[in-house]
């Protein structure tokens, strides 16, 4: 055994002083989002979630349930393999938080929601929908209203109904007389001829039918002669 002592101590020294390996590398796979890590180690591989399960992960080891739209929930976006479904609440009822995990009854026209239950629109304000809040009724002129608000309605003004430009009047600072002030006459371009044609030019005027006329022939036979 002396003689194998120094063999031992020189293996011992070689191991010592090679060069280390690096650490193996995991060879598990990374399986993408909608399957899920199935079994350990090299012999690992990816599997899809089974049907009304999802997984929206990298490398998940497990799908996760679907989540059931049921009684007061309706789908608002089914399940798929690499999301959860999305539900909201059927008609005549509403969602108490942001993700809807609980439906209440909708608290109708005239209300709103107050808490986790409802209360009716204080006066001077109203709600016409079936979810939402009270807002203030509208604000007309001093009597202008028309029809008075409600819980559920409105106010309706009497404005609202008509044309705004129909009932625009006259500005005060260019007052303007009442149509027609007088009715001005005037020549016509015929008459003015007519009366030069009398008045002036003798050797055309024949006529005789007009008195001023007749008196400018007169003249005119006067001065012939």
């Amino acid at each position: 055994m002396g003689a194998a002592a120094p063999l031992l101590r020189a293996a011992l020294l070689a191991l010592t002083l090679s060069p280390r390996r690096a650490a193996a590398a995991p060879c598990a796979p990374t399986c993408p989002a909608g399957t899920f890590v199935s079994g350990a180690g090299c012999g690992a591989s990816c599997r899809p979630c089974p049907s009304d399960t999802f997984s929206s992960a990298v490398g998940a080891g497990s799908c996760n349930l679907c989540r059931k739209c049921e009684g007061r929930f309706r789908y608002l976006k089914e399940c798929s393999p690499v999301s959860d479904a999305e539900c909201t609440c059927k008609e005549g009822y509403r969602c108490s938080d942001g993700s809807c995990s609980r439906c209440d009854r909708s608290c109708g026209p005239g209300k709103e929601k107050s808490g986790s239950g409802c209360q009716d629109c204080h006066y001077g304000t109203f709600n016409d929908q079936p979810d939402g809040s009270c807002k203030n009724w509208t604000a007309c002129s001093e009597n202008q209203v028309l029809e008075p608000g409600t819980a559920t309605k409105d106010v309706v003004c009497k404005h609202s109904l008509n044309n705004p430009t129909s009932a625009t009047s006259l500005p005060t600072t260019s007052p303007v007389a009442p149509f027609p002030i007088a009715v001005p006459v005037h020549t016509t371009p015929e008459q003015s001829v007519q009366e030069e044609t009398c008045s002036c030019r003798f050797p055309e005027e024949e006529q005789g039918e007009d008195e001023d006329c007749g008196k400018s022939t007169e003249f005119r036979d006067l001065l012939e002669n």
